[in-house]
């Protein structure tokens, strides 16, 4: 649906407008494309490992919810049809992310336990 003989801007402003057109049905997904709900974002888990250096943690997470993915903005968006490459931008004004946690680990030499119900407010993303 590439509008035929546009210069690379004009199919950076083209697509910048289709992605704000899609913009409140983003959130929603497009299960038939592939394209995952994103808005709450679901993963089941996440578990990170470090066994080295200052700072060893061993963190696992679970049940994760992270909300504000569609409140998305289009920063920067280009293409280079001659290189075959796009370019974007994205930022996302503030994401809020729930999920249960349990952390053991040391920093330093002090010891680092932990384990419950977490909540992030993380603003700017991606900007």
């Amino acid at each position: 649906m590439r509008p035929v003989g546009a210069t690379d801007e004009e199919l950076n402003e083209w697509t910048v407008k289709v992605i704000e057109m899609l913009k409140p049905t983003i959130a929603k997904g497009f299960p038939e494309y592939g394209f995952p709900i994103v808005d709450p974002f679901s993963l089941d888990k996440f578990d990170y490992k470090q066994k080295f250096g200052p700072v060893q943690i061993n963190l696992a997470v679970r049940n994760i919810q992270i909300q504000g993915f569609s409140k998305f903005n289009t920063v920067k968006l280009m293409f280079d049809t001659q290189e075959k490459l796009m370019f974007f931008i994205f930022e996302v004004p503030e994401l809020n992310i729930d999920a249960i946690y349990k952390a053991s680990g040391t920093a330093v030499l002090f010891p680092i336990t932990g384990s419950g119900p977490a909540h992030l407010k993380i603003r700017n993303f991606l900007k």
